[in-house]
């Protein structure tokens, strides 16, 4: 066991008094008011105080202490390539065919070295818990998963790391995938990943995530509905999937931008089905308002942020 730092003057509750915590092996093992330790002034010799002995001391004079946050919806296999080659147009469409584009020539070590280089952004800025969405696809092949794994274990001290194996090229429209990420499971996967907009048939993509689902006993994790059209609407087909499967609470949508084109009523039908099936919603504003809206007039949500965000059931 490590010596341990002890953090003075913390402030835990905005109404509680500051308080000090004592922290071993990456630990916090004690939380009290008061001084857990003399101050410098009055600290008497190490002889008189063995337990405190090569205790580090950090004087936080009433400064916040928070959990560490959480970055729920990551890609760290695509950190950075808009360095190499940017996306002028702004369009979903060209994202999709710029990542193809440059996905054919990285290596293990250049999306490890991409992916720590983001992770460490992150924890400067108070991140500790992230999902990466890891794609998984014969023109990658599992390179991504290997990087993601080797960073896992390496970063496992200052970040903890969920892995959605993600087929970002489709699934039927890319054959061999499916096994690939059947493959991309047994390594190590935390969920199943999908994007029914992105291949030949919505329907059959989510049979095929579903059953993998299923086949695992984890949870899953879609892109969908990333439009500014109302007509949009996979998500009914989830919800009905996931109360069907008994999966209520273990499934994740992210984008979801056509619910903010829908009109009132609509919008509170599909809500309601979110909410029934314990189906959490993760908003991307930063994604949604910048590549949304650019074919004529935007929707009158544009991003579809505000419904999406009222969607969302707690957890």
């Amino acid at each position: 066991m490590d010596s341990g730092i002890l953090f003075r003057g913390a402030k835990v509750d905005a109404e509680g008094p500051l308080v000090d915590l004592l922290v071993r092996d990456g630990r916090i093992v004690s939380a009290a008011a008061g001084e857990g330790v003399p101050s410098t002034e009055d600290s008497p010799s190490p002889e008189s105080t063995p337990s405190q002995e090569g205790l580090r001391l950090i004087e936080l004079d009433g400064r916040v202490v928070l959990p560490g946050f959480i970055e729920s919806h990551m890609h760290l296999d695509k950190a950075f390539l808009e360095e190499r080659r940017p996306n002028l147009s702004g369009t979903l469409q060209d994202v999709i065919a710029i990542t193809l584009g440059l996905k054919k020539s990285v290596t293990n070590k250049d999306i490890r070295e991409r992916s720590e280089r983001t992770l460490r952004l992150l924890v400067r800025h108070g991140a500790t818990r992230l999902r990466a969405q890891v794609e998984v696809d014969p023109i990658v092949g599992l390179k991504g998963m290997e990087a993601t794994l080797e960073l896992r274990e390496a970063c496992a001290g200052i970040a903890d790391i969920q892995i959605v194996v993600f087929p970002q090229e489709g699934i039927e429209q890319q054959p061999g995938t499916e096994e690939l990420m059947r493959e991309a499971m047994r390594m190590g996967g935390d969920a199943v990943g999908g994007i029914p907009y992105n291949d030949t048939d919505p329907e059959r993509h989510l049979d095929i995530v579903f059953g993998l689902a299923a086949e695992f006993g984890c949870g899953i994790d879609l892109h969908i509905d990333f439009s500014d059209d109302p007509g949009e609407c996979v998500i009914e087909s989830v919800a009905r999937r996931t109360g069907a499967s008994g999966l209520e609470g273990k499934v994740v949508v992210a984008h979801l931008t056509s619910l903010g084109a829908m009109d009132g009523e609509r919008a509170a039908r599909v809500i309601g089905a979110i909410a029934k099936a314990e189906i959490t919603v993760i908003p991307l504003p930063a994604t949604d308002l910048f590549l949304n809206g650019r074919d004529g007039d935007p929707p009158p949500a544009s991003g579809g942020s505000p419904g999406c965000a009222n969607s969302s059931p707690p957890g």
